[in-house]
């Protein structure tokens, strides 16, 4: 039986493998352990304005994707920023997926957030077609990013 819950310190490592799949799938970023493992420790740390949504089975931990919280002028109140979204391939095209989508919309909810949104990479057909299943609209914005700000 799979079972949703919200992240721990010592899920950790095995939260590192999942995001070793994630970043593999994923142009625009780099498995990196060290800061991996600080960010999800930043994460967990920071619950409940932050929330790390775990998917397990038999004490294996096959999915996860995480949420925080962030002020939208544009709405006037709560968004929550959607990222890490990734299932272990052994467990894709089950509704695993969807599951912890639900999970964070619960908890997003649950926050106050008026909306939600996620950066994806526009070659990841798959993902794309099941942000769409799942009722994401794409907007016309583009992401930008400056690194190790100075």
């Amino acid at each position: 039986m799979i079972n949703l819950r919200n992240g721990r310190l010592d899920d950790i490592p095995r939260l590192l493998q999942l995001l070793e799949i994630l970043t593999g799938i994923e142009e625009s970023f780099d498995f990196d352990r060290e800061a991996h493992t600080r960010g999800l420790s930043l994460l967990i740390e920071a619950q409940p304005r932050t929330c790390v949504a775990v998917a397990e089975e038999s004490g294996k931990v096959i999915g996860m994707c995480t949420g925080q919280t962030v002020i939208s002028t544009a709405m006037g109140g709560p968004s929550v920023w959607v990222e890490d979204v990734v299932v272990h391939p052994d467990y894709r095209r089950l509704g695993l997926g969807a599951q912890l989508m639900d999970y964070l919309s619960d908890w997003a909810a649950s926050c106050g957030a008026l909306r939600q949104q996620l950066l994806i990479d526009n070659d990841n057909g798959s993902a794309l077609e099941f942000y769409r299943t799942q009722n994401w609209k794409r907007t016309n914005f583009s992401c930008l990013r400056k690194l190790r700000l100075e």
